[in-house]
């Protein structure tokens, strides 16, 4: 009687487990998120599984598999289970007590420029017997944007230079006729307006004013990448390495560019004239994101960029490589007295070479 007793116990618990198990599986909840949102290539960073027992049942084990890119490398001690053809499987288990929470951190990176999606995770549980499972899916939109490697070409930054120096002469000789920094005697060089009368007459002799800037070094950069083929990944890096040379000189640029974005809501193209860590991750991450297609053509852009680049001393057009049919439009830009235009090719890179159109 007493082992009848014993039995039927046991029998009464596992059933109302099992029944209290199926009610409450879905006060697990789970999270699964990247611990950054932009990356360099070949750093590393951690996808983070999350799951939260929100009831008062103990759960014997919890299971829990994640779907990561399989381009994306492995650091952590973790076990795949399966690599199916465009992800890779990561999957681990724990007990969890009532209210109680397990986080696991799978350290990955990424060699290659792109936007990697964290998109699936599942949760199995089971009772104390494992008579039953339980399994819960969840969809997530986490992305990481790992960024364009930069060039490593000295001929790249001694082509920026040469286009920066010379825009400072030019700057140097045409002063800026807005504010006063001073007065120097006259040397019988300048203009007749930059002579100050009244000062002219306190002093006995002629005197000039001396003229300050009121504006600091500013360019627009274009990146076209129509028909790039094989260079793209090439003229991603070598947009990178401009925009990190205007950030290290602190020279202030807007940004433009035709290639498509991987997303639905991404369709941003220009980035206003800015400079410092905010704009230069906001570029990086658009050309993290940039796919092989272009929305529009390589005259469109430049054509769409005409009212911003008019106002810059300075243009810089990055191309794959060298065609016609932007020609036209880029000899009429450097025809005009204000504007001093650079070309750079993702096909030269190794050469350094570029092509330099100036107005004098």
């Amino acid at each position: 009687m007493t082992v009848f007793i014993i039995v039927a116990a046991v029998v009464l618990v596992v059933v109302l487990q099992m029944i209290l198990q199926r009610m409450q599986a879905g006060k697990l909840v789970c999270d699964v998120y990247p611990d950054t949102d932009q990356a360099e290539p070949d750093e590393k960073f951690n996808i983070v599984v999350r799951i939260e027992n929100t009831s008062w049942m103990i759960f014997p084990f919890v299971r829990f598999g994640v779907t990561i890119p399989n381009e994306l490398e492995l650091h952590s001690q973790i076990r795949t289970v399966s690599r199916p053809p465009f992800a890779i499987e990561v999957t681990g288990s724990a007990m969890l007590l009532p209210h109680r929470k397990f986080e696991r951190k799978i350290e990955v990176s990424a060699p290659v420029r792109g936007s990697y999606r964290i998109d699936s995770v599942y949760v199995e549980t089971g009772d104390f017997v494992g008579f039953e499972e339980y399994r819960q899916e969840y969809v997530k939109f986490n992305t990481v944007a790992v960024y364009p490697r930069p060039l490593e070409n000295v001929e790249v930054r001694e082509t920026l230079g040469s286009l920066i120096g010379r825009m400072s002469v030019r700057r140097f000789i045409h002063e800026d006729p807005i504010l006063v920094a001073g007065f120097r005697e006259y040397t019988g060089h300048e203009p007749m307006r930059a002579i100050s009368w009244l000062q002219s007459a306190r002093a006995g002799q002629l005197i000039v004013r001396k003229y300050d800037f009121t504006s600091d070094p500013f360019v627009s950069v274009l990146l076209d990448t129509e028909d790039a083929g094989d260079l793209l990944e090439t003229s991603f890096s070598l947009a990178r390495s401009v925009c990190d040379y205007l950030e290290e000189n602190r020279i202030e640029y807007d940004f433009f560019m035709n290639c498509a974005l991987s997303g639905a809501n991404c369709r941003q193209h220009y980035f206003a004239r800015g400079l410092g860590h905010l704009h230069h991750r906001g570029i990086l991450k658009q050309l993290a994101m940039a796919v092989s297609t272009c929305d529009f053509s390589g005259t469109e852009l430049i054509s769409k960029a005409m009212d911003s680049v008019r106002t810059a001393p300075g243009l810089i057009i990055i191309s794959a490589k060298r065609t016609g049919n932007k020609d036209r439009l880029i000899a009429s830009l450097a025809a005009e007295p204000s504007i001093m235009v650079r070309e750079m090719y993702a096909e030269d890179h190794l050469q350094g070479s570029s092509a330099e159109r100036e107005a004098v």
